[in-house]
């Protein structure tokens, strides 16, 4: 399938279509070759990936999540509808730790989140999202949450202390969540302290 070029001698730019791989996953390479009037020659290969379809996200949504030692009936997180439960509610895929009590009420609450029952928590590496070029904002399809998830083989038992902007991606059922520390709320006069999440699942 040679071509030949007339009267560019001083260089040009076409528009050339490459067709790819038929199937999901294949790929096929492709080598241009280019040769002058004097049989001098220059090549540059490439390849083209038949890449899987993405899949876009079902849900983004915002929860509160209320300290654990807080009114009856909270401390969890359900994620796939954003709303509040009871820590142990087997709804809920996050809880709060709760206070700790050897410390004055004013500053006893530990802003630390945790899995409940078979959910894995992993906190989303910063590396891997500035390497992406990413932010949660970004995030648009599930494969972005499972590759965030992978970006760390550490199953968080509990988080550090959280000030607001944390990432975490959360498999639950097989589902991949990920959620965004938005703000904390520290409220020690009612024991209503909470966090704000921002969830893509």
């Amino acid at each position: 399938n040679p071509s030949l070029i007339v009267d560019e001698k001083d260089g040009f730019t076409r528009d050339y279509f490459f067709v790819t791989a038929v199937e999901p996953g294949d790929s096929v390479e492709y080598t241009i070759l280019v040769t002058d009037e004097e049989q001098l020659t220059d090549t540059t290969s490439f390849v083209l990936v038949n890449a899987a379809p993405l899949t876009r996200i079902s849900r983004t949504l915002e929860g509160i999540l209320l300290n654990q030692a807080g009114p009856e009936g909270t401390g969890g997180l359900d994620l796939d509808t954003g709303e509040g439960t009871a820590s142990t509610d087997p709804e809920a895929e996050i809880r709060d730790r709760g206070i700790d009590q050897n410390q004055p009420a004013a500053t006893n609450w530990v802003q630390r989140i945790a899995p409940v029952d078979s959910a894995i928590l992993h906190r989303v590496s910063e590396t891997y999202l500035s390497e992406q070029g990413i932010t949660f904002a970004d995030v648009e399809f599930v494969e972005q949450i499972q590759a965030a998830f992978e970006s760390t083989s550490v199953d968080a038992l509990e988080s550090d202390v959280l000030n607001g902007g944390e990432v975490f991606s959360v498999l639950d059922d097989s589902t991949y969540y990920m959620i965004q520390i938005d703000s904390v709320i520290v409220a020690p006069e009612d024991n209503t302290d909470r966090y704000i999440i921002d969830i893509k699942y």
